[in-house]
């Protein structure tokens, strides 16, 4: 008698290495630190992987993004300088982008496939990357996607009357730039960013022939666990993919 024995399921060859506190730059009284999530694939150690880099306030839901990153992505958490004053959010992030296209082979990302992921800093440090507008270096800083996470894109009336810089905060003013595709992501109980700003500028997309789409999240307010659920993880990984399968 021959026993026919099963077989073993196939162990998972990849994981997510964590690198804290990586300095990206530095001013004489501060030090700018972003921390990667990075995909390893044990069977193919040289594939390089997209990279994600998240720009938001308050927690970063570590669990959600580790199974985020498991899907193949490399994911920088970048932080920012205390004094948050526009542009200076937009040159940190751009020199955050630069760090992790010069450290590719490092983390084994891809510097053709960089992501922007955040709220209306990031969505014009996108928008703005190819033209080095509200930068202060020629190098290259180039985003090649951007998901908009309930930015805050226009400036209120208020904003408007009493800051003469305002309508450089607008993203609707940077829809002229060359930029790759954007999904805008809101929740549509929002109490702080009304889901209105992001209905405009998804028109203003359109209207402007930019490549976007729009995910409402019902019931939901500023930000949350229900923005990095599996369901979003999804959503987020199918629009990645799709920029980058083409």
């Amino acid at each position: 008698m021959i026993e026919m024995k099963s077989k073993k399921k196939q162990e998972n060859k990849s994981n997510v290495l964590f690198h804290p506190e990586c300095l990206y730059s530095e001013m004489p009284n501060e030090s700018f630190k972003l921390h990667v999530l990075q995909f390893v694939q044990f069977d193919e150690p040289k594939r390089r992987t997209p990279c994600i880099l998240l720009i938001q306030e308050g927690p970063f839901f570590l669990p959600s993004l580790v199974k985020f990153a498991k899907k193949g992505y490399t994911i920088a958490l970048v932080e920012l300088r205390a004094n948050d004053r526009f542009p200076n959010v937009i040159y940190d992030i751009k020199e955050a982008v630069r760090y992790m296209k010069k450290n590719a082979g490092t983390y084994n990302i891809d510097p053709d496939q960089m992501v922007l992921m955040g709220g209306e800093a990031a969505v014009l440090a996108g928008f703005t990357s190819l033209s080095h507008r509200l930068d202060q270096s020629e190098e290259d800083c180039q985003i090649h996607a951007i998901i908009d996470l309930y930015g805050k894109v226009e400036p209120s009336q208020e904003e408007v009357e009493l800051d003469e810089e305002a309508h450089r905060k607008c993203c609707k003013n940077y829809l002229f730039e060359n930029f790759g595709p954007i999904l805008i992501v809101h929740g549509k109980e929002d109490p702080i960013v009304p889901i209105e700003q992001s209905a405009r500028l998804y028109k203003a997309l359109k209207k402007a022939n930019k490549e976007t789409q729009m995910i409402i999240l019902e019931k939901e307010g500023h930000g949350g666990p229900a923005f990095w659920s599996k369901k979003m993880r999804n959503h987020y990984d199918r629009f990645i993919k799709s920029c980058f399968q083409k």
